[in-house]
């Protein structure tokens, strides 16, 4: 069995082209920043309606690495350029977004 590989996404129209083929099954993670934290943005979509999930990003001693926790925000939308808008506002720069 292979390991699984997540694809990066390299620039604000790949990210606009991924949301707009999205399938249920795949999902989008987006290192981002709210409030100065650090976070990670979510992106879903099911039946032609955006999910966007901003958790929080926290440190897990025990798996040395950082994973979403704490308090997270939801949002939906049907409008792929509002549901954009919404990622990248809090998006770091440059880009790190990767597709699951």
């Amino acid at each position: 069995m292979k390991p699984y590989r997540e694809k990066l996404i390299r620039s604000v129209s790949e990210l606009r082209k991924i949301m707009q083929s999205l399938d249920s099954d795949e999902g989008i993670r987006v290192n981002s920043a709210k409030e100065g934290s650090g976070c990670f943005t979510f992106v879903s979509k099911k039946g032609g309606r955006f999910t966007v999930n901003i958790a929080e990003r926290v440190y897990d001693k025990s798996l040395k690495a950082y994973v979403p926790g704490g308090e997270e925000t939801w949002f939906y939308t049907s409008d792929i350029e509002e549901a954009l808008t919404k990622v990248m506002k809090g998006a770091e720069r440059p880009l790190h977004a990767y597709l699951y």
